[in-house]
């Protein structure tokens, strides 16, 4: 624990990358292995202080193909969603960062209480970014972005 205490969340992406690959690829840690990286940009973004929004409405930042399996599937359940809006939202470095730290909160975190207190706070935080709504209306990209992620929240709740 005393090292778990002291590492970097970094670090902590490595050591799973390294167990998985030094381990003989244990497949219950592939998919954990594929996608803490994704969720580690978050964290760092959040730690420096980088803004969330800059660019959030850009296309084609990630080829479909790089997009991992385990988000691919999950965001394939997700009603009202159509493959060709999932595959542009997902080609977003940070729509496709958040949707993966949503996932990993989605999957493997076993507390129901957490669970519900988590999807609370983000519906808080859809329904704060409706009271400008009416400053919006002239950026469909925008719009598309926080349609998004409304459908994936409310999947998970």
């Amino acid at each position: 624990w005393v090292l778990f205490e002291v590492m970097t969340f970094g670090g902590f992406v490595k050591f799973v990358e390294y167990y998985y690959t030094r381990k003989n690829k244990p497949p219950k840690y592939k998919e954990l292995q594929q996608i803490l990286r994704y969720v580690k940009n978050i964290r760092n973004t959040a730690a420096h202080n980088n803004p969330i929004l800059m660019d959030i409405t850009k296309v084609s930042q990630i080829i479909p193909q790089k997009i991992i399996k385990p988000i691919t599937i999950f965001t394939k359940k997700i009603k009202g969603l159509s493959h060709r809006s999932r595959t542009k939202r997902l080609s977003n470095r940070k729509v496709h960062d958040l949707t993966v730290l949503i996932y990993v909160h989605y999957s493997y975190i076993t507390s129901e209480g957490i669970k519900s207190a988590r999807y609370g706070d983000l519906k808080a935080l859809l329904k704060r970014t409706k009271r400008l709504e009416h400053a919006y209306t002239n950026h469909d990209s925008l719009i598309a972005v926080y349609k998004y992620f409304k459908k994936l929240i409310d999947f998970i709740s």
